[in-house]
C-alpha cells in the first residue's frame, strides 16, 4: 500500500501479488494452516484498514447492545409486565447486529478476494453499496435458526449445521447468489471437509463464544461503559479473526471445487 494513500483508496492501492505465503497445499486438499496463514497475511497487508472498518462497525453495535441491555434491565425492574417494549428493543438490536456483521463480512470478502485472488479493486463505499443486505439478513436469520434448533436437539446437530452452512454469507457476497442457493452451495463445498472446516471456523467460533460468556460474567461487563468496552475489545480481536477465518476458508473451498471440476475459480472472479 502506498504510504500516502487515503483510507478511501485502501482497497484500490492493494496489489494482488503483494502477499507471499509459505504455506502450500496439494490440489484437492483442504489446508487448515493455509486458512490461518492467509488470514494473517490479509491483516498484515492492511492492518489499519481492517481495524478502521472494525471500529466503524463494532463501536455502534457495542454501544447499542449495552444500551438495550441497560434499558431492558431498568424497564423490567420498574415495570416487569412491559415485555413488549423490551422484546421490540431486542429485535431491533438483533437486526442492527446482523446488518453490522453483514457489512463487515462483505468488506472482508472483498479484501481477501483482492489480496489473494486478484479481484478487481473497489473503494470501500462502492463495496458497501453493493452488499445485498436483505439477502444477508434473511440468510443470517435462517442460519441462526438452523444452528439453534440443532443445538436444542442434541448439540451435535447444531455443530454440524454450523460447519455445513458457515459460508452462506460469504457466498452471497462472492457469487451474488440467492439465500437458498447459498445454503445449497455451502453444503456442497463443505460436506467433504467437515474436520478441516470445523478446525478452521467452527472451533474458533466456539472458543470465541466461550470467552465471551466468561467475560460477560465479570462485574465490569454489567456496567454500561464496561459492557461497551469489553464487547468492543472482543469484537476487534476474536470476532474479527473468526470472520476472517470464515472468509479465507470459503475462498479455499471455492478453489478446491474449481480444481476438481476444472473450471475457473475465485482467481477469475
Amino acid at each position: 500500500m502506498a504510504p500516502n494513500a487515503e483510507p478511501a483508496d485502501a482497497f484500490v492501492m492493494l496489489e494482488p501479488g503483494g502477499v507471499t505465503l509459505r504455506t502450500e497445499r496439494r490440489p484437492g486438499q483442504f489446508s487448515v494452516p493455509l486458512v490461518f496463514t492467509r488470514a494473517a497475511a490479509t491483516f498484515r497487508a492492511a492492518p489499519g484498514l481492517i481495524l478502521g472498518l472494525a471500529l466503524l462497525v463494532f463501536i455502534p453495535i457495542s454501544v447499542l447492545d449495552a444500551a438495550v441491555s441497560t434499558f431492558s434491565e431498568h424497564l423490567v425492574a420498574n415495570d416487569p409486565f412491559d415485555a413488549t417494549v423490551v422484546t421490540v428493543a431486542h429485535l431491533l438490536d438483533l437486526v442492527a447486529d446482523l446488518l453490522g456483521f453483514a457489512l463487515f463480512g462483505g468488506l472482508l470478502d472483498h479484501l481477501v478476494g483482492r489480496i489473494h485472488h486478484g479481484h478487481e479493486a473497489h473503494r470501500p463505499r462502492q463495496v458497501v453499496r453493493s452488499i445485498s443486505y436483505g439477502r444477508l439478513l434473511a440468510a443470517s436469520m435462517l442460519f441462526n435458526l438452523a444452528v439453534v434448533s440443532g443445538v436444542a436437539l442434541c448439540i451435535i446437530p447444531g455443530f454440524f449445521a454450523f460447519t455445513l452452512f458457515a459460508f452462506v454469507a460469504p457466498l452471497i457476497n462472492i457469487e451474488r447468489i440467492g439465500v437458498i442457493q447459498a445454503f445449497r452451495r455451502s453444503y456442497q463445498l463443505s460436506r467433504h471437509f467437515l474436520v478441516g472446516v470445523a478446525c478452521a471456523v467452527t472451533i474458533p467460533f466456539i472458543i470465541e463464544s466461550y470467552i465471551d460468556d466468561v467475560v460477560g460474567g465479570l462485574s465490569i461487563a454489567h456496567q454500561f461503559w464496561g459492557e461497551v468496552a469489553t464487547s468492543l475489545v472482543l469484537s476487534l480481536t476474536l470476532t474479527s479473526a473468526v470472520v476472517l477465518f470464515e472468509v479465507c476458508t470459503a475462498y479455499q473451498l471455492l478453489e478446491i471445487e474449481s480444481e476438481r471440476k476444472g473450471t475457473p475459480g475465485p482467481n477469475h472472479h
